[in-house]
């Protein structure tokens, strides 16, 4: 039985059958160089850097969409409380995106918009603007890539967490760390979230 199995079976060593199943290179941890590649996005300037940390990084490049694709888990402390999520980050040079946060609507965004930030909607998807929270330097540049692709994708998808800028984006499910049997589906999805982000990511948008 597969929970027999699993229970005997170290977390370790059930990432490394499942990067091979998915042909990636599993790494048990990641050098400062990357972890300060990742500091250009918001979540991973969350917490004190002490307390920041990647382990179980897997990596595989896609052939077909001639990408770098990776899958972590990202710890950090913030506010006495520990944070883990299961990150999928993709890397392209047919990425051009703008600057943009999408995260689901939380009841401190009524008072960041009270503070003055200035939230993007899209008239077309009243339903998507109720449930996620987008920001962006250029709202009409972020709008553009967006398109109705991507909104039409994330309202059947609740509570997913997109970070971009320029050749690449961060896909999560804050403080949600999943197994490494449900890696493949995190994977599959930051693949369908690449397919809507690229037509509209390329050329000079900013």
């Amino acid at each position: 039985m597969k929970w027999l199995q699993h229970l005997f079976t170290s977390k370790k060593t059930r990432h490394r059958q499942v990067a091979g199943s998915l042909e990636m290179v599993y790494f048990e941890e990641v050098d400062r160089e990357t972890m300060r590649a990742l500091m250009h996005f918001p979540l991973f300037q969350k917490g004190r850097i002490r307390n920041r940390r990647i382990s179980h990084f897997t990596h595989q490049y896609d052939l077909s969409r001639q990408t770098d694709a990776y899958i972590f888990d990202y710890r950090y402390v913030r506010g006495g409380k520990t944070r883990n999520q299961t990150v999928f980050w993709a890397i392209s040079d047919d990425l051009n995106l703008p600057w943009f946060v999408m995260e689901p609507q939380q009841f401190r965004h009524t008072f960041v918009k009270i503070l003055g930030r200035k939230e993007i909607e899209f008239d077309l998807w009243p339903t998507f603007n109720r449930n996620y929270w987008i920001e962006g330097v250029d709202p009409q540049a972020v709008q553009y890539v967006f398109g109705d692709e991507v909104p039409e994708f994330f309202n059947k998808e609740p509570g997913w967490s997109v970070e971009g800028y320029g050749n690449q984006f961060v896909l999560t499910k804050l403080h949600k760390r999943i197994s490494p049997e449900d890696r493949p589906r995190l994977l599959a999805t930051g693949r369908s979230v690449f397919d809507r982000l690229v037509p509209r990511g390329k050329g000079n948008l900013v």
